[in-house]
């Protein structure tokens, strides 16, 4: 995976937080399957998403 210009190697059954606002791609390496399951979550106090729900 890659976190604008880091690279950090990710395995199997891992989570990983990718913060807000910063470019991110995933790179499958292997012939195996690869699956991604993506979950957003509002952080509410912790940018800019602070106003009223």
């Amino acid at each position: 995976m890659w976190f604008g210009d880091e690279r950090q190697a990710v395995g199997k059954d891992v989570a990983v937080e990718s913060p807000a606002g910063i470019a991110h791609r995933w790179i499958n390496e292997s012939d195996a399957l690869f699956r991604v399951l993506v979950v957003k979550m509002l952080t509410i106090g912790k940018g800019t998403d602070t106003g009223p729900l």
